[in-house]
């Protein structure tokens, strides 16, 4: 009998959580959301074209397929990382390198965000009590201004549209309070609006932005503990945030839980390795590293190439002190048929880095030196400049 009330219990809560959308329409969206997190780009923009087919008058399926793209974006970049994110520079209106960004993904971002926007203000200019709309056009809004964030670093367009967002997610809330998905836009504006650099900030306020970062993470909790649609999109932006407010056993858990809901998603327990080096716990990342680099010998990662692999256990062996083991790492990679240019300019990058704390300054000055006539990969021209003129100490 308890455990039928229990039941029962839950079942109201997701009826509460999920009234703005039919049952099989919050399965449709949770399966879109699971493939992205999967990393099957392909298959959640096919289901959101499904979705626009069989109803073109609807922004639902825009929505996604422009959050759908927004997820390629990023993962074709490669660059919006951990260590990215909490880097100084994240925030200036002037960031030391800028992402690479490709111009056909891109297009198809900015058509299926201007649909789902038209499409969605039609609706609640025909009937402001469709909360349905209203929470769509923030959530267009929402892709826009997390684009312009995360890829562009264009804070003022981001602001711009995250007040948008804001204006209809708050309404929202106001009519729908027990609509956690609606609290991770309300988080992620206060949040970004609480960090940016003085002189902004204040240009913002006279604006009439304004922000506060804990407000911003407790309405992030809030959204990935209760959210039904938003839950691990909070979950995400909580790892990031508590890495850049120091704060690493906190985003370890977060990825714990991605890690355990989305095992095919490699960048998780990459993510986790990045974490405990921060937490100074290098042997615990070079256990998490290895498990990684067997699932890519068997099949688990297909697409994961093993010189990342090999570069992240070379970092970890250098926290350790263990120096020889590192080279050899970061020369796997120099020596793997058909690895990347990015690995391989990393893995120089990094064994540059070894040799200097070995005391061999001139073997470290040759890669220095062809890091930094090689292409630019996540600002390694710049640092491999820095580092030619100072040699590395951690």
């Amino acid at each position: 009998m308890r455990i039928c009330l229990l039941v029962q219990l839950l079942s109201a809560c997701c009826l509460a959580q999920t009234s703005l959308f039919a049952p099989n329409t919050v399965r449709r969206l949770r399966q879109v959301m699971d493939e992205i997190y999967r990393l099957n780009h392909a298959k959640a923009a096919a289901l959101c074209e499904q979705m626009i087919a069989q109803a073109p008058g609807d922004p639902i399926g825009y929505v996604y397929l422009a959050r759908t793209y927004w997820a390629l974006q990023l993962y074709q970049g490669q660059e919006l990382t951990l260590e990215r994110f909490a880097a100084s520079d994240f925030f200036s209106e002037t960031p030391g390198h800028n992402l690479p960004l490709d111009p056909v993904t891109e297009a198809r971002f900015r058509k299926a965000s201007l649909d789902a926007v038209t499409i969605a203000r039609t609706r609640l200019n025909a009937n402001a009590q469709d909360q349905q709309a209203r929470y769509l056009l923030g959530l267009a809004y929402q892709n826009m201004a997390s684009y312009d964030a995360s890829l562009r670093r264009d804070w003022w367009s981001a602001l711009r549209h995250g007040s948008k967002t804001y204006k209809y997610h708050r309404e929202l809330l106001a009519r729908e309070p027990e609509f956690a998905d609606a609290r991770l836009t309300v988080g992620v504006y206060h949040y970004l609006a609480g960090s940016l650099t003085w002189k902004t900030r204040w240009l913002a306020y006279l604006l009439g932005f304004q922000g506060n970062k804990q407000r911003g993470i407790a309405e992030l909790e809030t959204a990935a503990g209760k959210g039904l649609l938003a839950a691990d999109d909070a979950r995400t932006l909580l790892v990031l945030i508590y890495t850049r407010e120091h704060e690493p056993q906190k985003a370890f858990q977060k990825l714990d839980e991605l890690n355990q809901k989305f095992q095919e998603n490699y960048l998780v327990p990459l993510a986790m390795g990045a974490i405990s080096l921060r937490m100074e716990e290098p042997e615990r990342a070079i256990a998490i590293y290895s498990g990684i680099l067997n699932g890519t010998e068997h099949g688990k990662y297909p697409r994961l190439e093993k010189g990342t692999v090999y570069n992240r256990l070379g970092v970890a062996h250098q926290a350790t002190g263990d120096f020889t083991s590192a080279v050899d790492w970061f020369q796997l990679t120099i020596d793997a048929i058909g690895g990347s240019e990015r690995s391989k300019t990393i893995a120089r990058l990094e064994l540059g880095k070894t040799l200097d704390l070995m005391g061999r300054r001139s073997d470290a000055v040759r890669y220095y030196q062809t890091v930094a006539s090689a292409s630019d990969f996540a600002g390694s021209r710049e640092e491999a400049g820095k580092l030619l003129a100072r040699p590395y100490r951690r």
